[in-house]
């Protein structure tokens, strides 16, 4: 099975412990036997200039190796505290063209997404696009802080409505997606899990 991974949740050369949760359970599943990944990991787009912390943005490497998975940070226009509806659509647009390219060597079988808005919202979009079945895990504060944001709200109905499977970490987490009026049999809850060989 090939997968494209779709996250703002992973590491990268500047920052190599973002989203670890993510890398670990990613390579764990690429050491199965026909199994095989591709990452997209977007970040903002930010001048390369040091005037404050975020012009570390301009220095993550566009295209890397991490553990022997290939991994695509694509720009995306991100204005801070304003605009936050249009962050899906953002993203969906700048990772759109990279995805084109990946495909023509790696045509992936579905996409799984990490974090339900607004990287679940562009690989929603994505998987119209390419015509290909959507997972969407939630982490946390992607439905519990942003379910409180009426705008936002509405689309986490809609990535989750669209979405052909979702996932939640936690139980909790699962009942928070009922109550936004998700059908629990469509939830499955899987929690991160713990390498014994590390802890």
């Amino acid at each position: 099975m090939k997968v494209l991974v779709f996250t703002t949740l992973y590491p990268n050369n500047v920052w190599p412990n973002h989203g670890v949760f993510i890398k670990e359970r990613m390579t764990q599943f690429a050491k199965h036997e026909k199994c095989e990944i591709r990452v997209i990991a977007p970040v903002p787009y930010f001048p390369a200039i040091n005037f404050n912390w975020r012009w570390q943005f301009s220095q993550v490497a566009a295209r890397e190796m991490r553990d022997g998975v290939e991994v695509y940070h694509p720009r995306y226009l991100l204005t801070p505290k304003v605009g936050m509806a249009l962050y899906g659509w953002l993203m969906f647009f700048s990772a759109l063209p990279v995805v084109r390219k990946i495909r023509r060597n790696f045509d992936f079988d579905l996409i799984d997404s990490h974090y339900v808005y607004p990287d679940g919202f562009a690989a929603i979009q994505l998987g119209r696009f390419f015509k290909k079945p959507v997972v969407v895990s939630a982490r946390g504060s992607d439905v519990n802080l942003y379910r409180t944001f009426p705008l936002i709200r509405k689309l986490l109905q809609h990535v989750l409505r669209n979405a052909d499977a979702v996932i939640a970490v936690s139980r909790a987490l699962k009942v928070s997606m009922v109550e936004l009026g998700l059908p629990g049999e469509k939830i499955s809850d899987i929690p991160n899990g713990v390498d014994a060989e590390k802890f």
